[in-house]
């Protein structure tokens, strides 16, 4: 029997917790973009009171994190731990594979009362032993846009005043395989600071901008998110090609805006 370990029973409490139905439509919602309090709930139809309790099991949960933006608490969904979800169900295939593929090759001896033995459905069983797959690891990016068209959109001169970030996901062959449009928050009134913490709470991997000021450079390299830099190519799509192309360098600090 699989041992029950901390992580295991983590991972059950994520899944009773998302089992609750309006708990799992906040983080439905949480897809979209962050949203505060007053926006949950206008949009579900709830008192505010009942999003702080759902939000406060969710929290708990690992499930989202927050950030501040101006008098109001925004939450947004915490992509590692959902991640870490993706990663525990794929143990649970892998082991219904090694079950499948065990009984394929040495039959289980248990026999029920009608003579058939107790394990899976034969006709659900591989005619041939499984090829084990190889997992793909992602790698998002966040490029500064001027409008929400996602790859079609112009790219932003400034991190910190982009309207949007668009996020490219990449596979290991740096094959693009997926695109999103984020709102930015306000720069005018939370500062580079406060657009840092918000691409930090979008799990991604990287930053790739036109330039960048070395207070932020630096605060983005000690949380962990590489920061890209091209100057050239206007559209977002196009820079993202020549990223894929491994022909977009890590910024140089020395190249780093000085305002």
């Amino acid at each position: 029997m699989t041992e029950v370990n901390e992580h295991t029973a983590h991972f059950g409490t994520v899944l009773r917790v998302l089992g609750e139905p309006t708990r799992f439509k906040i983080c439905q919602l949480l897809l979209e973009r962050h949203h505060c309090s007053r926006s949950i709930s206008r949009t579900l139809g709830i008192s505010e009171s009942a999003v702080s309790q759902h939000m406060s099991v969710l929290k708990d949960a690992g499930l989202v994190t927050y950030f501040r933006h101006g008098y109001h608490v925004h939450y947004v969904l915490a992509i590692d731990e959902f991640r870490d979800m993706v990663t525990q169900l794929n143990g649970w295939i892998e082991r219904m594979d090694a079950i499948l593929d065990c009984h394929e090759y040495n039959p289980c001896q248990f026999r029920l009362d009608d003579g058939s033995d107790g394990c899976l459905n034969r006709s659900a069983r591989p005619k041939t032993k499984p090829t084990a797959k190889k997992e793909k690891r992602t790698m998002r990016l966040a490029i500064p846009s001027e409008t929400d068209e996602m790859l079609e959109s112009v790219r932003s001169g400034h991190f910190g005043h982009t309207p949007y970030f668009t996020i490219v996901t990449f596979d290991d062959d740096k094959n693009i395989v997926g695109t999103e449009a984020v709102k930015n928050v306000d720069h005018d009134q939370y500062g580079c600071g406060g657009v840092i913490q918000f691409v930090q709470t979008l799990g991604v991997d990287g930053i790739l901008t036109i330039g960048m000021g070395t207070p932020p450079l630096q605060a983005f390299t000690r949380s962990g998110v590489t920061v890209y830099s091209e100057t050239q190519t206007p559209k977002v799509g196009d820079v993202a090609k020549l990223f894929a192309e491994g022909k977009v360098n890590v910024m140089d600090p020395s190249a780093a805006c000085r305002h």
